[in-house]
């Protein structure tokens, strides 16, 4: 893989390779030029069954991705660790998102007869913005569809994947003081 320094526009990172080992690149830096070039060709993308070694990129990725707005929405310490606890890995839901086979990010989707429900998903901030997130969320859709049921998920209000998912033709079904619950029907 080229790396790229320039002054800037640097982007420190963690990646896994296709073989399941993490690549820790705290030292080294991609540029987010490099990474956008390296991101737009969506054939590149796929989802992979999870395996028991996923189990720590999970947490830790949503730790690093939701971090910001978990605690932005608890102040409290446990509150915040319930929160990691009720969206820890669980591999007979979770799939891995990877981009040129390297992981980039997991969507969990609990799939029932009558609804799918897309438990989380996260992907590194380094890959955001660049369509993946949208183009997974396309394909649960797709699946969905074919399968004549509707799509839940919920988030912490201050998350602006909102608007992703708005864009994708969800709509907000209901609220708590932290959530919004939001539904896709076709």
């Amino acid at each position: 893989w080229p790396m790229v320094k320039l002054h800037d526009d640097l982007v420190p990172t963690l990646l896994r390779g296709n073989d399941g080992l993490s690549i820790n690149l705290s030292a080294t830096i991609f540029s987010k030029a490099y990474l956008w070039r390296f991101c737009k060709p969506m054939e590149k993308l796929m989802l992979r069954t999870a395996k028991e070694n996923d189990e720590s990129f999970v947490n830790e990725l949503t730790r690093r991705v939701m971090r910001e707005y978990v605690e932005e929405t608890w102040e409290s310490e446990k509150e915040q660790e319930l929160y990691y606890a009720l969206n820890e890995f669980c591999r007979s839901t979770t799939q891995i998102i990877q981009f040129e086979g390297i992981d980039v990010g997991r969507i969990s989707v609990t799939r029932t007869k009558e609804r799918f429900v897309i438990d989380g998903i996260h992907i590194l901030r380094e890959f955001q913005g660049k369509g993946i997130g949208g183009r997974v969320m396309q394909m649960v859709i797709d699946e969905a569809n074919k399968a004549e049921v509707s799509v839940e998920l919920k988030l912490l209000k201050n998350n602006p994947s909102k608007k992703l998912y708005e864009r994708l033709g969800f709509h907000v079904d209901r609220e708590d003081r932290e959530r919004l619950y939001m539904r896709w029907t076709g």
